[in-house]
């Protein structure tokens, strides 16, 4: 909450890179790297994979739905160029370290400790756990490409997470 409170204080540019990261959970170079053309506004979807080949990508990538928030996010700044953030004098993508530098201004800004843009990945998978979203649902949304990463991550947070092993062990030695 706090981050959010002081984006105004910066750029465009950081201001689109931090609410995507939020809104999506995807990695940093796929939200720096979001072109245009992967925004279908018909089906109203965000293709993260759309036009990468294999080498241009390590990772799986999400397909996840077009939200009201995710279009002001992406329109804040102009419509120049192929990518949807790109500094005002500029129509190149913004690279890592340029966003780094100014993620550790936002997070000094906002009184929270540094944590990376990475983390920020972490955050948006544990609180969909945390308020019930399915393991399976938040594998999609997150990109995974197996459930079972998904789960190596995020099944400790889930609030049903031992539940069963809890009431196993209550009934076994009861009150």
């Amino acid at each position: 909450k706090a981050i959010v409170l002081v984006l105004p204080r910066f750029d465009i540019w950081v201001r689109q890179s931090v609410r995507l990261l939020l809104l999506t959970g995807q990695r940093l170079d796929a939200i720096l790297g979001l072109r245009w053309d992967q925004l279908d506004w018909d089906a109203r979807v965000v293709d993260f994979e759309f036009g990468l080949t294999q080498a241009h990508r390590r990772k799986r990538r999400a397909i996840q739905p077009l939200t009201p928030e995710f279009e002001a996010a992406c329109l804040l700044g102009e419509k120049s160029g192929p990518y949807v953030i790109h500094r005002p004098s500029s129509i190149c993508r913004v690279w890592q370290p340029l966003f780094r530098a100014e993620w550790k201004k936002v997070c000094k800004a906002a009184g929270v400790p540094y944590i990376t843009p990475h983390g920020l990945r972490h955050t948006v998978g544990t609180n969909l756990i945390q308020q019930g979203v399915g393991m399976s649902e938040v594998s999609y949304y997150l990109g995974h490409s197996s459930i079972l990463t998904t789960e190596k991550h995020y099944a400790h947070r889930s609030p049903e997470h031992m539940k069963k092993s809890v009431e196993a062990v209550g009934r076994l030695v009861g009150r």
